[in-house]
């Protein structure tokens, strides 16, 4: 296994494509292709992606296409109608990772955990860009605690005990419940890997044996940044101006 993990595209397709052809280009190995949430699933506005033949040769388009594994996980930045509605099909080719949802590869078990509150909810619309449906309720954590043993948690957020800094966050309780609901995994699991998105910024951290990283943003005009991992091992290839500003982005791709 060797995983490509990508954190929030908001549904811009150019990057998205830039990004995983720079990562082909530099890990042809590549077997699976994870995106930990705010995909921009059926975004009002937009098609579902594809991969762009003026980004790779005929050749990865095929491995692309046919062999590589390709899963994501919701967001806050997500059309939950449509994907409550179609289970993910909007969007072929990719696999929709429903919270609680396990997969084994290569003798790993990894646990895929969406959803995270959106701050500016206030400033969008209710049904056409937000849904409350973006939280993390009760009964989806309860679900997701039977399981005896996980290598490695997908979230879109991180569990309250990460000491993950976010200026939106600091010095608040805004989205406590959902961080408190994925503790209640990592208190379970304790894996020994953790990578979730949503805050855009990337960095890392080795905390009470868990390695968690946060992959950033994948975003047209900025360096491409993102996340290799091979079971063993984390390489992270971001830019040297990682600590990208979120607050410069416009409120309804946060």
């Amino acid at each position: 296994m060797k995983a490509l993990i990508l954190g929030d595209t908001h549904g811009e397709w150019t990057a998205l494509n830039v990004t995983i052809a720079k990562a082909l280009n530099q890990h042809p190995d590549i077997t699976h292709i994870i995106q930990v949430g705010d995909f921009g699933y059926a975004w009002p506005g937009t098609k579902p992606f594809k991969f762009s033949r003026g980004f790779f040769t005929d050749e990865q388009i095929d491995k692309l296409e046919n062999e590589i594994v390709k899963l994501w996980l919701d967001g806050n930045h997500e059309n939950y109608t449509k994907l409550i509605e179609d289970c993910g099909s909007w969007q072929p080719g990719w696999e929709w990772m429903p919270r609680g949802s396990v997969k084994e590869i290569d003798g790993y078990k990894l646990m895929f955990f969406g959803g995270a509150s959106s701050w500016d909810k206030n400033q969008r619309i209710q049904g056409v860009t937000w849904w409350p449906d973006e939280e993390i309720s009760y009964t989806q954590v309860m679900a997701a605690l039977g399981h005896d043993h996980i290598d490695a948690i997908f979230s879109h957020d991180h569990p309250t005990s990460f000491s993950y800094s976010d200026d939106r966050y600091d010095g608040n309780l805004f989205g406590k419940g959902c961080r408190d609901s994925l503790q209640a995994l990592h208190d379970q699991y304790k894996p020994a890997y953790w990578f979730f998105g949503h805050h855009h910024k990337g960095d890392h951290k080795l905390e009470n044996g868990t390695l968690w990283t946060c992959c950033p943003i994948v975003d047209n005009g900025k360096p491409v940044c993102y996340t290799i991992w091979t079971g063993e091992k984390v390489n992270r290839y971001w830019s040297r101006n990682r600590r990208q500003d979120v607050r410069k982005r416009p409120p309804f791709l946060t």
